[in-house]
C-alpha cells in the first residue's frame, strides 16, 4: 500500500527513505519537483549551516513565482535606498517567502507585509548599522581601520544572520531579535559568516547583470535566508535529536485517497 504523500518522478520523499517507489500517485509539475527535491536536499541530514542547499532551494522557490518576487524585490529595493525603510523591506521579503513556503498565494503589495513589523525592523536595522559605523570609526581611529572595516561588516552580518527572519517570524523586538539571532549562532559564528558572506557575494552578482540580475539574485538570497531560519528554528526538537527530517510539501493534491483505497 502506498503511503499518503506526493511523489517526484514516480519516487516517494521519505524522511528515512529519500526516494521510495510509489507507483500511482500523483506526480510534480517541473518546478514542483525541484523545490520538493531541494526541500529534501536541505533536512535529510537536519540542520546545519548548508548553504549550498539553503540557496538551491531559495532558486527553486522563486523561480516559481518570478513574475512576483522580481517586481517585488523591485519594489523593495527603491524604498529600502532611503535606509530608514531597509528594514521593513527586508521583514517584507521574507514574510512573502514564509507565506509561500506554507503554499499561500503571494503578490507583489505582499512586500509591504514588512510595515506590520515596522518599529522592530527599523529598531534592528538601525542597531546594526550604528554598531557597524562606530566599530568602524574607532578602527579608523587606530590606523587600520581601512585593512579590517570588511572584516567587521562580515562579522556583524554572521552574529545578526537571524535578526530580521525572527522579526518576520515572530513578535519578537529588534533588540531581542538581534539577542536571539546571536544565541543561535555563537557556537558557530565563523560558519555564519562564511554563509552570509556568500549570501550577499549572490546578491551582489546580480549587478554584473544589472538591475535585472539583481531582481533575481535579491529574491533567492532572502528565499535562501528563509530557508534557513525555517530549518534552526521551526525543525521539532526530537528531528534536531535524532537527525531525521521533516520533509516539507509544496500544497497540491493530496494522494490520501489512493492510500486509503489500498493502492
Amino acid at each position: 500500500m502506498c503511503a499518503p504523500a506526493l511523489c517526484v518522478d514516480g519516487y516517494l520523499c521519505l524522511d528515512e527513505a529519500l526516494f521510495t517507489d510509489c507507483a500511482g500517485s500523483r506526480h510534480l509539475s517541473r518546478n514542483e519537483k525541484q523545490l520538493e527535491m531541494a526541500v529534501c536536499d536541505s533536512k535529510k541530514i537536519g540542520p546545519q549551516v548548508r548553504t549550498g542547499a539553503w540557496l538551491r532551494e531559495g532558486w527553486a522557490i522563486v523561480r516559481g513565482d518570478l513574475r512576483t518576487f522580481a517586481p517585488a524585490a523591485l519594489l523593495a529595493g527603491l524604498l529600502a535606498a532611503t535606509v530608514i525603510l531597509s528594514g521593513p523591506m527586508l521583514v517584507g521579503m521574507l514574510m512573502m517567502v514564509n507565506r509561500r513556503l506554507r503554499g499561500e498565494q503571494i503578490a507583489v503589495d505582499d512586500v509591504f507585509l514588512g510595515f506590520s513589523k515596522f518599529v522592530p525592523a527599523l529598531v534592528a536595522s538601525l542597531t546594526i548599522l550604528g554598531t557597524t559605523l562606530v566599530a568602524q570609526l574607532l578602527l579608523g581611529l587606530t590606523g587600520i581601520g581601512a585593512i579590517l572595516m570588511p572584516f567587521v561588516n562580515i562579522l556583524i552580518g554572521g552574529i545578526t544572520f537571524y535578526t530580521f527572519q525572527i522579526i518576520a517570524a515572530t513578535d519578537a523586538d529588534g533588540i531581542t531579535a538581534i539577542k536571539q539571532s546571536w544565541a543561535k549562532v555563537r557556537l558557530e559564528v565563523g560558519t555564519y559568516c562564511l554563509a552570509n558572506l556568500v549570501f550577499d557575494l549572490v546578491f551582489y552578482a546580480g549587478f554584473l547583470l544589472a538591475l535585472v540580475g539583481a531582481m533575481i539574485t535579491g529574491p533567492v538570497m532572502i528565499a535562501a535566508m528563509a530557508v534557513a531560519y525555517r530549518d534552526h528554528f521551526e525543525v521539532p526538537e526530537s528531528q534536531q535529536d535524532t537527525g531525521k527530517p521533516e520533509v516539507l510539501f509544496l500544497p497540491v493534491e493530496s494522494v490520501a485517497d489512493g492510500a486509503n483505497t489500498g493502492d
